[in-house]
């Protein structure tokens, strides 16, 4: 019974075995299967991960394709750019099909795709543009809205890698859990049975198959990687270590550098710094600032092998393992070179236009309007007839070259303006009166035809005046034949709003959009009949945003079209304020007025000028014989120009300067240098009463020459607000309107040369300014001994805190505590 019982338990045992081992071999297979899916997914993620970048380097290779051929003028076409696209659509579409379960990653898809199109609409408008305005294409290239594209397209692709890691995470956490059971499974199975033991050994294998597959695929993925960088010729593109040492080199770094990679590996990227750059600051910290912020952007002069020195735009990133340690930094270099050159060009050119073009044409204009204002004789009419033919023609140069130069003046934030409180209204009717014989000629009547009275506000009238005459000018032009413009004044919540309206073919829909651009000009024949430069709006929208206010247009289908603009108005004027109602009214000056002018023809027309305006003059062709007449006579003015055969004006004034007979004597500079004067004299330019451009502005000058009588507002306190976000600006100023003259400084730069030309009864400072950290600017204020409020969104370094009276987070500071702040400062200053 032994046998069959052991049999029978035999059997029973081998029937649990073969239970246990068909069990194992099921829970084997299901494990197998479980691991085989969670493999494909991890695949799966990867290859959505690889193709997102695939299509984000093919916009940041479009990118660098499309800002190459601006910046170094080279021929650029759609064609050009398609490829990339193209790649980036067809990536997109197939991770729209590896993402088709997620719906969040289907929306930002969709949003991607979205932005893509816009990204390809601007490239092509911006290729468009560059074949007629390389300029305008390269201001469009850098345009706010297009890095705002640009930003928003780079954060779309961050968010769909950051997802896909996030599930490649989870899916490599499961699938590192699925692997433990099976090799528990594997165990279990090797110590019931050799079967177990040998199929342990093929899922053993299976499973490092497997494992092989997913490092293989990595390491494609980092090999592309390398190619990509390798394969990047424009840009030089360095791994640094923690240290900054390099650890690789790509080929645009071998171009540009002339080092090959064994010759520079393991240097500190420092080597290639300037020797003024070396002393300037310390290159770690660049290393510190990128791995605080994320990231370092400079421009700097950086060395090449061969001793040479090139312009380069540097872009330091930190990089960081999974668990947020920094693990090194990737340098991104670029030669400027060429954008210098175009711009070294450029200045040259407008130089030329300034210096050999506006000194004739100045002569010549005030020759002819001597001529006809009848001061040499009477002509016959044919001779009036040709002479008025060359007056006019003389005009229309002298405004294109002053376009030309006021277009440069404001791209480089050169252009000067000397604000002052005026009535608005007095200022348009000065200026339609100025405008009525040239509405005349085209048969159209120019009148205001609604005003508002004691509308006060604070602009610079020379320049509104030259906006008015713009508009009206285009009005009178695009006006129906024997036709009106009206001009209105009205109220708009605190600003002030001048109207211009006309009658006529109205903007063309697909041109309005383009208005404000330079060179702008609707294409029609008509367009072209009335002649104009296409800079006029531009330059006026420019002025106006520079005086806080805003010019637009609105275009009717009936042919009516108004342009306008906006100005702050300010608000209950105090008592004792004065406004400048009559800029050309002047009290007959007693003394002489000295004109020192080596050109003999300037020298006489600005003599015939100021006398027939009543005014006594003498000449001094050179410095020497200027300073000879000062010490034999009393003067009520010097008029100088500051290219003289003997001397420069710049060392003339200072030498008057520092004698005591002409230390106040005021200094009115009038030359086609004198913005470059002013910035030689820097921190002296208070010593020069006004400076004014070649060809001289009669009444400009004689505005000049009467300001020397006048004080203004020595009762309000004057505060200088440095911000670089306008509708900051516009709210304190609003609020402020009532109690103080508001001056406000956007930079660095604009807030020094503010300290130079005005006093200050408070600053109130915010830290984040674009060219810098508004701190660096406490110690030059200090120096003043004027209040300081600092109101910003970060905090100020302790280190600075000794420089400022009062601290005010923006975040946790209302309005109406910054306000009482300021209104206390300003009203000790007064007591």
């Amino acid at each position: 019974m032994k046998a069959p019982s052991q049999r029978y338990s035999i059997n029973i045992l081998f029937f649990i075995g073969l239970l246990i081992l068909i069990g194992s071999n099921i829970v084997a297979y299901q494990q197998i299967q479980r691991v085989s899916i969670v493999n494909e997914w991890v695949i799966h993620t990867h290859r959505a991960i690889s193709t997102a970048e695939n299509a984000q380097l093919a916009l940041l290779e479009s990118s660098s394709v499309l800002d190459l051929a601006i910046l170094s003028n080279r021929p650029i076409s759609s064609a050009q750019l398609a490829p990339y696209f193209k790649r980036a659509e067809q990536n997109i579409d197939l991770l729209r099909d590896l993402t088709i379960d997620n719906p969040f990653q289907q929306q930002r898809i969709f949003e991607l795709q979205t932005t893509l199109q816009k990204r390809m609409d601007s490239s092509e408008r911006i290729v468009q543009l560059y074949a007629t305005d390389k300029t305008l294409a390269l201001k469009m290239d850098t345009s706010e809205e297009l890095q705002l594209l640009k930003i928003k397209t780079k954060n779309l692709f961050t968010n769909i890698i950051q997802e896909e890691q996030y599930l490649l995470k989870e899916r490599n956490d499961f699938y590192q859990h699925n692997i433990q059971n099976t090799n528990r499974i594997f165990l279990f199975a090797m110590a019931s049975s050799g079967l177990l033991f040998i199929l342990s050994l093929f899922l053993l294998s299976s499973y490092l198959n497997q494992l092989t597959e997913t490092e293989r695929i990595k390491s494609e993925a980092e090999k592309r990687l390398r190619l990509i960088i390798n394969g990047t010729y424009d840009y030089a593109i360095m791994m640094l270590d923690t240290e900054g040492k390099i650890n690789t080199w790509n080929t645009g770094a071998e171009r540009i550098y002339g080092y090959i990679a064994d010759e520079i590996v393991g240097q500190p990227f420092s080597k290639f710094l300037s020797e003024e750059g070396s002393k300037a600051y310390r290159p770690s910290n660049e290393l510190d600032i990128a791995n605080k912020a994320g990231r370092f952007e400079e421009e700097c002069w950086h060395v090449r092998k061969d001793g040479s020195r090139f312009f380069a735009n540097v872009v330091i990133t930190a990089l960081y393992d999974s668990n947020n340690n920094l693990i090194g930094f990737v340098n991104f270099s670029r030669d400027l070179s060429e954008r210098i050159k175009i711009a070294k060009i450029k200045k040259e050119f407008v130089s030329v236009v300034s210096h050999e073009l506006r000194t004739p044409i100045t002569s010549i204009r005030g020759a002819l309007g001597l001529i006809l204002g009848g001061s040499v004789g009477e002509f016959s009419e044919k001779s009036k007839k040709l002479l008025d033919i060359a007056n006019q023609n003389c005009e229309r140069l002298l405004l294109l070259i002053n376009d030309i130069l006021d277009i440069e003046k404001i791209e480089e934030g050169k252009m000067v303006f000397q604000f002052n409180f005026f009535d608005i209204e007095k200022i348009v009717l000065e200026s339609i009166n100025a405008n009525k014989i040239y509405a005349e000629k085209f048969g159209i009547k120019l009148d205001l035809v609604k005003t508002v009275s004691n509308c006060i506000v604070n602009v610079d009238a020379d320049r509104l005046m030259q906006v008015l005459s713009n508009l009206f000018s285009n009005a009178v032009k695009f006006s129906a034949k024997d036709g009106y413009v009206d001009v209105e004044i009205s109220e708009v919540n605190n600003f002030v709003r001048v109207s211009v309206t006309n009658r006529g073919q109205g903007i063309p829909l697909e041109f309005q959009a383009q208005i404000f651009q330079k060179f702008s000009q609707a294409d029609t024949s008509n367009t072209r009949e009335k002649g104009g430069t296409g800079l006029g709006l531009s330059i006026s929208k420019a002025i106006i945003e520079k005086m806080h206010g805003i010019l637009n247009f609105r275009s009717l289908p009936s042919g009516e079209t108004t342009f306008y603009f906006d100005l702050p108005r300010r608000i209950n004027f105090a008592v004792g304020e004065k406004t400048i109602s009559d800029k050309n009214s002047l009290e007959k000056l007693d003394e002489k007025i000295l004109i020192c002018e080596d050109d003999e023809d300037q020298a006489n027309y600005l003599r015939a000028l100021l006398e027939a305006g009543g005014f006594e003059c003498d000449v001094a062709c050179t410095a020497a014989e200027t300073k000879k007449l000062l010490g034999m006579h009393s003067y009520k003015a010097l008029l100088l120009d500051l290219i003289l055969p003997d001397q420069d004006g710049i060392s003339l004034i200072r030498e008057l300067r520092s004698k005591e007979r002409t230390r106040t004597l005021p200094i009115i500079v009038q030359s086609v240098i004198s913005e470059t004067g002013r910035n030689l004299l820097n921190g002296e330019a208070f010593s020069v009463h006004d400076w004014l451009d070649k060809p001289i502005n009669f009444n400009k000058l004689i505005q000049s020459i009467g300001l020397i009588k006048i004080k203004t507002y020595p009762n309000i306190p004057h505060i200088l607000h440095i911000e670089d976000d306008v509708n900051t600006q516009r709210i304190i100023a609003a609020l402020l309107d009532q109690h103080a003259v508001i001056s406000v400084a956007a930079s660095l730069e604009e807030t020094k040369k503010a300290l130079t030309e005005g006093k200050y009864d408070l600053v109130i400072l915010d830290l984040l300014l674009p060219d810098g950290n508004g701190a660096e600017l406490l110690p030059l204020l200090s120096k003043y001994r004027i209040p300081i409020i600092v109101n910003s969104s970060i905090q100020l370094d302790m280190d600075y805190a000794k420089y400022v009276t009062q601290i005010l987070m923006k975040s946790s500071t209302s309005t109406e505590e910054l306000i009482a702040s300021i209104k206390k400062y300003i009203q000790m200053d007064a007591h």
